[in-house]
Formats: C-alpha cells, structure tokens, sequence
C-alpha cells in the first residue's frame, strides 16, 4: 500500500512539474525548447538510477547538460545548480558512510630537483565524490 502510495505521488510531483514547466514555456513563448530540457534532466535522472553511476558521471552528465539554452533564464541556472551542489553533498555523505573509492591519477618518481628531494608520490581521486589527495609512495620509497 505504501508503494503505491509513493508511486502516486511521484507521478503527481512529475506532472505538477511538467505543468508548471508548460506554463513557464508559454509565458516565454517557447514550449518546446522547455519541453526538451525537461526531458533530458527527468532522462539523466533516471539514467542514474538504472544504470547505478557514480556521482562523478552524473556531474560530467549535468555539465554537458548545462550548457543547453540555458541563457534563457538566469533562475534555471541557479535551480540546477542547487541540484548539482545537493548532488555532490549527497555524494560525500555517501563517501563518509561507505568509505571513498579511490582510482589513481598519477605518479611521481620523486628525486632531487637542485637543493631539493622530493619523495615518491601518487595521486588518487574518489570515484564517487571527486575528492583528490596526493599521498608518499613508501613502498617506493624504501626500495
């Protein structure tokens, strides 16, 4: 009962959106364009949710999205960049429960550059929330 309940109101919360959206594109005399970019967020979204990606191909996805008419309206602008900023925050809680998945970026073979040692490095980047860090490599260090 409580599904369905919630299924109900996700479809009332997406058709309210979508009026209020019609409504916003008939003012600007534009449907369409509207309609599309509408469209393309509710398509992103689920995309996410299907096919599991990580917030940092969510982000990449919404930054290729921005770039979409959006000089029409400044007020769009900054409601999806509320969206991202939720997103990425969502994205870091996830982080502090779950731990960061790290991918390497880069290594640094280290050595003296004139007066100056630098130690072996790496560079890692989370997969999840985009944070970076640059850590000593000992293993290399030591060998």
């Amino acid at each position: 009962m409580a599904v369905m309940v919630g299924l109900w109101v996700a479809v009332g919360v997406l058709l309210i959106g979508w009026a209020v959206l019609w409504w916003r594109c008939d003012r600007a005399g534009d449907k369409f364009a509207w309609l599309e970019r509408w469209t393309q967020v509710v398509q992103t979204r689920l995309n996410v949710l299907e096919q599991g990606l990580s917030a940092v191909e969510v982000l990449e996805e919404s930054d290729r999205m921005k770039g979409f008419d959006i000089k029409r309206l400044e007020t769009d602008r900054e409601s999806f960049a509320v969206d991202l900023a939720s997103l990425r925050s969502l994205c870091e809680s996830l982080c502090g429960e779950l731990g960061h998945q790290w991918k390497e970026l880069e290594r640094g073979e280290g050595g003296w550059e004139g007066d100056l040692y630098e130690r072996p490095w790496y560079a890692l980047k989370c997969t999840r929330c985009g944070a970076e860090v640059r850590r000593v490599d000992e293993a290399k260090e030591q060998s």
